[in-house]
């Protein structure tokens, strides 16, 4: 039985099935891409931690689905990545090795 509540970066990712430089990244910005807020954490002294409740109440946010047709066609779609910086001008402030979503179709549960 696993009583662990805050969890390092990494353990973290692993425990949501994502990288840890996503975790990290998404740290500085406040957005894992496109919108989506990245995941809570707390800081003590100099040490990151994300708490197990909050990284599961981050999971729910994401819609569920029952098969992948049932999924918006959009879903996993992305833009490709320029590797060119933009324009000073047009900067959004997040990171360049985002890449962002092809569309802004609202996702709907299938249940």
């Amino acid at each position: 039985m696993n009583l662990k509540r805050g969890f390092h970066t990494l353990d973290a990712a692993r425990y949501l099935g994502v990288s840890k430089s996503l975790l990290d990244h998404s740290r500085l910005s406040g957005f894992v891409a496109d919108g989506i807020p990245a995941p809570p954490f707390i800081k003590i002294g100099r040490t990151i931690r994300y708490l197990k409740e909050d990284l599961d109440q981050w999971l729910d946010l994401f819609p569920k689905y029952r098969h992948t047709s049932a999924m918006p066609e959009c879903v996993g779609s992305v833009k490709p990545i320029s590797l060119e910086p933009p324009p000073r001008s047009t900067r959004s402030g997040r990171h360049k090795g985002f890449a962002q979503s092809a569309c802004n179709h609202e996702s709907a549960q299938d249940f």
